[in-house]
């Protein structure tokens, strides 16, 4: 599986997410973004979760991390430096902005604990 990530921050405030009740991480929190679908390229599909997601047009983004979880999972995070519109909950999802110096206190999914410290590395 091909999961991507956003890292989108405002004056040291990281946009995070909330998973909603039909996930296996119903009520944890983490970084907006999902599932490459099928013949999807990683780029494309963050821009599309998060204007699915988010309802916010990515200007300016880039790569900025791979995780590779031991449950076969593959994660890109983007950073965001520019985009367009407010970011909203368009899926009735939680929203929430978080001082960096948080994230770790958040209740997230596992590969999260592990990519959060390398993130906040580079950022």
């Amino acid at each position: 599986m091909h999961i991507v990530l956003a890292w989108i921050e405002q004056d040291g405030f990281v946009l995070q997410t909330q998973f909603p009740e039909r996930s296996d991480y119903a009520g944890q929190w983490g970084l907006p973004g999902g599932k490459v679908e099928s013949g999807e390229i990683a780029v494309n599909a963050i821009l599309r979760e998060c204007q699915e997601e988010l309802g916010i047009e990515l200007e300016d983004i880039e790569h900025l991390y791979r995780y590779h979880s031991s449950a076969a999972i593959q994660f890109d995070v983007w950073q965001v430096f520019q985009f367009q519109g407010k970011p909203y909950a368009r899926e009735q999802q939680g929203l929430q902005w978080v001082a960096k110096e948080a994230l770790m206190s958040l209740s997230m999914p596992p590969a999260n604990y592990t990519m959060i410290p390398n993130l906040l590395n580079l950022v």
